[in-house]
């Protein structure tokens, strides 16, 4: 373990990376509707637009994989960083439907490695004692990407044009890398020689040949497959079907997003106190009453919208806090990068996997502009929630 003056400061620094490589997955499908509106294509090509920079993302982690544990952590993370924010600033300037498609490629490749990146500091900074409040408090920036920065960026878009969430998101982001390399301590003790490091086929093999690595890999899939073929189709969902104004979805993001930010410390505590597998199989179990309820939703008041949405932001997304820690302490440090840049890799897969099956199933009539088979979506993601329970339960502790 490392010894740092002020862990929770880097922590937080860890979370505010977080904070701005979630927004800018996240921005995007908030304005599903008016992108789609603009370049004049269907749902289907809008997933593309999703997908392409999960598909880039899960390229690099792969080969990242095979690197990363031969670079010290702070110098990993800067160099993957400012490629990922040159990125998003490019996406600013996307002319057309294809350049964007293109940006949010380049833009993956880079920050597909980010999030491997942070959850091994924090494993390699944090005892896996305390490990479950260290991810809550880095993973609080999903939902505060949520609550803040998507409605935030929302309202640039509305005011100026769809280009603008992505200048600012750079630019703020760009302000992060100094704070990382100033807070941030070299991580250079899980270098190996290289006699000692192992081999594309050999990092393969320590991650596939152990079958409880290879259970926590398949649970976490489900996870994110699940939950994000909801994900990225609701805000269409919400303005044809149910009847909000664009402007009313903002409220979505940020109930739900908010209650999440003060939720994520509290189930990272219960997570150190009762166990990822426990705590996980809790979340999921609740986690099916908002997706089917959201997935059914007719045309009603606001205020039950907010409460199904708010749920479905606080259990479904709540559980990749136990899930990550649980994945967190199966690897020992000198390997831990490589592990974690393989499961980013498949994480950012199912991603892809789900935008693409949810582009696939869902269809929008041409005359009424509803969005017809998001209640199917819904019932898959049960289905993979309810999986991912039984699997939850079978992977065995490990605190490395």
């Amino acid at each position: 373990m490392y010894s740092v003056k002020n862990e929770k400061l880097v922590l937080y620094i860890l979370a505010f990376v977080s904070f701005i490589h979630i927004m800018d997955f996240m921005i995007v499908m908030p304005m599903g509707d008016m992108i789609m509106k603009i370049f004049d294509i269907t749902p289907k090509q809008f997933s593309i637009i999703v997908a392409s920079y999960t598909i880039a993302a899960s390229i690099s982690s792969f080969g990242g994989a095979f690197w990363i544990d031969r670079f010290d952590r702070k110098k990993a993370i800067l160099i993957s960083y400012i490629g990922f924010i040159i990125g998003t600033i490019l996406c600013a300037f996307a002319p057309n439907y294809e350049t964007l498609v293109l940006m949010r490629s380049i833009t993956g490749l880079f920050g597909g490695c980010v999030n491997a990146i942070v959850l091994s500091i924090i494993a390699d900074l944090v005892p896996f004692e305390r490990r479950g409040v260290a991810m809550g408090i880095v993973m609080s920036a999903f939902p505060l990407a949520s609550a803040l920065g998507v409605p935030f960026g929302m309202f640039i878009a509305d005011l100026y044009n769809w280009h603008a969430p992505f200048l600012f998101l750079g630019v703020v982001g760009a302000g992060v890398i100094f704070l990382l390399n100033a807070y941030i301590p070299q991580m250079n003790q899980h270098l190996l020689s290289k006699s000692e490091r192992q081999t594309p086929q050999e990092a393969l093999k320590m991650m596939y040949e152990n079958p409880n690595r290879l259970r926590a890999t398949l649970l976490i899939m489900l996870l994110i497959t699940g939950h994000f073929l909801i994900i990225p189709s609701l805000n269409p969902y919400l303005v044809n079907n149910v009847g909000f104004t664009q402007k009313e979805t903002i409220y979505v993001y940020m109930v739900g997003g908010g209650l999440m930010f003060f939720a994520s410390r509290f189930i990272g505590k219960l997570t150190d106190r009762f166990g990822g597998a426990t705590v996980l199989t809790c979340l999921l179990t609740v986690a099916c009453v908002p997706i089917l309820a959201l997935t059914n939703m007719p045309k009603i008041h606001i205020g039950v919208v907010l409460v199904f949405s708010a749920l479905f932001f606080i259990f479904s997304g709540g559980r990749m806090i136990p899930a990550q820690t649980m994945i967190s302490g199966l690897v020992e440090p000198k390997y831990r990068g490589t592990f974690m840049s393989l499961q980013s890799s498949i994480n950012q897969l199912g991603t892809a996997t789900a935008s693409v099956i949810g582009g696939m199933m869902i269809t929008q009539n041409p005359q009424t502009k509803e969005i017809l088979g998001f209640v199917l979506l819904g019932y898959l993601s049960v289905f993979m929630t309810i999986a991912a329970i039984f699997l939850a339960r079978s992977v065995k502790k490990v605190a490395i």
